[in-house]
């Protein structure tokens, strides 16, 4: 994830320290939890001395912590900086009771999602009884052409940004299920803009089926996708969209008559 160079150019509005130290955040992941100075640096693409600047700094206001001097991890001060970005959404409380009202319905966790980049964040989630094989947490992510949320997504972009977005992918196997040619992703995605929900079925890891619908603005823009999954293995997407589909569309209405109450609902990203 190297940073611009600094033989390169910014405008004169940019920051470049900033940036650097923003990327220095995202160095770590699921992979690269504990991490030297010497990795940061290569990650980032920054020498080894700026690195540890960047860590003191982060250190000292307590966003990440150090094993015997050597290894830095992210402590969880860090969540403040994506929960201020969930609690601006000034419609959690609402959206929230809605998604535990359908997950009491249909015994199933429901989601809503926004797309970021080539991946879906939740941003309001609750979660059913049922044996969870894969445990989401509210600020997670997943790969949007893996997901129903994804795939509705996507459906809506204007036809230049999802062919933008479908080359910008760099789409690999999760389960044997997963689409990854993008042919075959764009087909099924422009099925999803015309039947108005999508289905996902043992594509991000085995077992695991989900059925979402998009959420729309008052401006009728889709700028969210809400959705049931089913983590058991014994429910197809075809049992899925019969047994929970109305129940859905019935929420997203739900939320869309909260988010036209709301000013300033293009907080979700457009």
């Amino acid at each position: 994830m190297p940073t611009k160079s600094s033989s390169e150019r910014y405008p004169d509005w940019y920051v470049a320290s900033l940036a650097r130290g923003l990327s220095v955040i995202r160095a770590f992941d699921k992979q690269h939890s504990h991490l030297t100075v010497s990795e940061i640096a290569t990650r980032v693409g920054i020498s080894r001395a700026a690195a540890r600047r960047f860590l003191m700094t982060l250190e000292d206001l307590g966003y990440v912590g150090v094993n015997n001097g050597q290894r830095y991890f992210l402590r969880p001060q860090i969540l403040t900086l994506g929960y201020s970005y969930l609690s601006s959404l000034k419609v959690g409380e609402h959206v929230q009771q809605l998604l535990k009202r359908t997950t009491e319905a249909t015994g199933r966790s429901c989601s809503l999602v926004v797309l970021d980049g080539d991946e879906v964040v939740f941003v309001a989630r609750e979660i059913s009884y049922q044996p969870l094989q894969m445990y989401i947490r509210t600020g997670d992510r997943l790969p949007a052409y893996a997901t129903s949320t994804g795939k509705v997504l996507l459906a809506f972009l204007g036809d230049k940004e999802l062919d933008a977005a479908l080359a910008g992918m760099n789409m690999t196997s999760l389960t044997e299920k997963t689409t990854t040619d993008p042919e075959r992703l764009k087909k099924e995605i422009l099925g999803v803009r015309e039947d108005g929900y999508a289905v996902a079925e043992s594509e991000t890891a085995p077992g695991i089926t989900s059925v979402a619908v998009p959420v729309r603005n008052r401006d009728n823009k889709v700028v969210a996708a809400v959705n049931v999954n089913s983590q058991s293995g014994d429910e197809s997407g075809a049992d899925m969209v019969h047994k929970y589909l109305s129940t859905l569309r019935a929420t997203a209405t739900e939320i869309e008559q909260i988010f036209a109450t709301i000013p300033d609902t293009d907080f979700l990203p457009s």
